[in-house]
């Protein structure tokens, strides 16, 4: 669904956009020169314009358009490419055609005024206030996306002024003769950006100051970070955010350990964390490193669950992520024999339309998926999964509760993508069909079967798998009853992907099965919003072969299986909480209302100052 949103995060939605090619700038850039030049001319020799000289005029502006608007702009991008190695040639080319623009149209301002008063003075104090208004947005850019340098950004931004004013001074007399000596014209551009200067500090101070006072943390910082991980997919929140923003709480982590006749065969994890916010961030950063952390250390299959929680359970940071993981290693670490039992179960479902839940029931402890595919699985609000593990409690000695995510399409309602909060309708649906999947089975002897495969490196980086295990059990109950568990590390699924590996599956190993995701957010960004699901880049046809060597091998591994569950507190675990987003929505509202008002004072006293500093000087 679009952002609607009205807060500075609503703008977020044109991160998504990609920027144009370099040599389609280029053509672009030639293109702004060319025109802005001709325009220019036919304004500074309108008493020469006729039918007979008009092409030739053209042809003479375009001209010089091309020698004091395009030709310093691609030098400018060659030195800055210089500067700031990395930085990319397309996103140098978009930031100085933006430049180029507003510099371009002081330069029309110029021949207008000159047309209008017959006086070369204010065209000459028009050309260096452009030059200057141009540093303004050099050291905005440079400070907030290619260069955090604050010296660095103040010498690098001048570049662009600099070739300007040589180019124009003993060229621009083809546009407009202005017959200053480039010496004083240099002297009085740097007294200018004195003004520029002033603008760029106080437009920053308006972003930064309400960030810091609402999260403790740097707006111009967050802000770069945004920008970067749009144009490199690199960076970090976490050095920006402080300790003490979010909600401290204790966050139980449910274990269930599968071991075989010599070591572990599969161990699943459900923390009661969200797996976001995004790339690298916090909770994104938990499938990969917990699943290779079990796979690495106990050569188990890794099932890393995704619990009835929300965006409010994110953790502040990955180091919060790390010290759970050396909290679950040490659990399984102190487990011996003993602590496990022969596994008996067996496999109830229930439905109430469209809410159905799979239970996967071993020695008492019901593993309870739930889904409303083909219609839009989201989150289930924490408050929902409290009242829903307190029904299955009834009927089990332990309950893990699993949100499938495993169906999402973008013309569905926002209601619907909003996911199950308190109230929703869905609520006693899911409360019908847990009771339903736990009533009226004979339990029976629990084997399985089990496989893994990192998706990320079989298939090559893909927008929409993230860097976690790929990963498949089979559960074979009594009377031959088999059911498949297939888990990928993914944010979501098209439901159509879902129905075809389901269908898939039964019909080539006659086992049912159902499709689920971890819900990670490793692959997400600004870049990369919600609606990347698996699918979106991975078809069927290519990970169909892949889910058939992992049944394939987990049905030529099933055994008899002992069990252990068990429940570990991490206290003080930091997640940004109710509040995190709502205070971070208060603050974007601030810095929107403060840049609407605030920019049109700021940049008229700071052109006011400028043009006060050229004149004057």
């Amino acid at each position: 669904m679009p952002d609607s949103r009205r807060d500075l995060l609503g703008y977020s939605r044109y991160f998504t956009k990609k920027v144009p090619e370099a040599w389609e700038q280029l053509v672009l850039l030639l293109v702004l020169g060319a025109v802005v030049g001709a325009i220019a001319v036919l304004f500074t020799h309108a008493a020469l314009v006729s039918p007979q000289t008009l092409f030739s005029l053209l042809i003479s502006g375009a001209s010089a358009g091309l020698l004091v608007i395009t030709l310093p702009a691609l030098l400018t991008i060659m030195l800055m490419k210089g500067v700031t190695r990395r930085a990319m040639l397309k996103h140098l080319f978009f930031a100085t055609i933006i430049s180029s623009l507003i510099y371009s149209i002081f330069i029309v301002l110029n021949a207008l005024l000159f047309y209008i008063s017959k006086n070369a003075l204010p065209a000459y104090l028009i050309m260096l206030l452009g030059n200057a208004s141009v540093y303004t947005f050099w050291i905005i850019i440079n400070k907030m996306v290619f260069t955090a340098n604050k010296k660095r950004a103040w010498v690098v931004s001048a570049l662009q002024p600099l070739l300007n004013v040589f180019f124009y001074v003993p060229l621009g007399k083809y546009v407009l003769s202005l017959n200053m000596p480039l010496d004083i014209a240099i002297i009085k551009l740097l007294g200018g950006m004195i003004g520029s200067l002033v603008i760029a500090v106080l437009f920053m101070y308006i972003i930064d100051k309400p960030m810091k006072k609402a999260l403790n943390t740097s707006g111009i910082k967050a802000f770069s970070i945004m920008v970067n991980q749009w144009l490199y997919n690199t960076g970090t929140f976490e050095e920006t955010f402080s300790s003490n923003m979010g909600e401290a709480k204790d966050i139980p982590v449910k274990i269930l350990a599968l071991r075989r006749k010599k070591g572990y065969k599969a161990i699943f994890v459900e923390p009661a964390i969200h797996y976001g916010p995004f790339a690298g961030v916090g909770g994104s950063v938990f499938t990969e490193r917990m699943g290779q952390h079990i796979y690495g250390k106990y050569n188990a299959v890794p099932f890393t669950l995704h619990g009835t929680v929300t965006a409010k359970s994110n953790p502040i940071s990955s180091a919060e992520v790390n010290a759970m993981i050396k909290e679950v290693d040490k659990y399984i670490d102190l487990l011996d024999a003993n602590a496990f039992k022969h596994s008996n179960g067996f496999l109830g479902e229930g439905y109430e339309k469209p809410c159905k839940a799979i239970n996967v029931n071993i020695n008492g402890v019901s593993m309870i998926s739930l889904t409303k595919a083909p219609t839009v699985t989201e989150d289930i609000d924490e408050e929902v999964g409290k009242k829903l593990e307190t029904l299955a409690s009834r009927f089990s000695k332990g309950v893990m509760l699993i949100d499938a995510h495993n169906s999402r399409f973008e013309t569905s309602s926002s209601d619907e993508l909003k996911g199950i909060y308190p109230g929703s309708k869905y609520v006693e649906k899911y409360e019908k069909a847990i009771e339903e999947s736990c009533n009226g089975y004979t339990s029976g002897t629990v084997r399985c079967g089990v496989a893994q495969v990192r998706l990320h490196s079989v298939l090559g980086a893909r927008k929409d798998i993230g860097k976690g295990f790929a990963s498949v059990c089979v559960f074979d109950f009594s009377k031959n009853k088999k059911f498949a568990m297939i888990y990928f590390d993914a944010n979501n699924m098209l439901p159509s992907l879902r129905e075809k590996i389901i269908v898939h599956v039964r019909e080539k190993f006659g086992i049912d099965a159902e499709v689920y995701t971890t819900d990670t957010h490793g692959v997400n960004g600004l870049s990369l919003p919600a609606s990347n699901v698996l699918g979106r880049s991975t078809r069927a046809e290519t990970l169909l072969p892949v889910v058939d060597g992992m049944i394939e091998t987990a049905l030529g591994n099933i055994e008899e299986v002992d069990s252990h569950f068990g429940i570990i507190n991490i206290r003080n675990f930091r997640v940004w909480g109710g509040n995190a987003e709502e205070k971070l929505t208060k603050a974007s509202k601030y810095v929107l209302r403060m840049v609407k008002i605030g920019t049109p004072i700021i940049v008229t006293a700071g052109l006011i100052i400028s043009a006060w500093i050229i004149y004057y000087i």
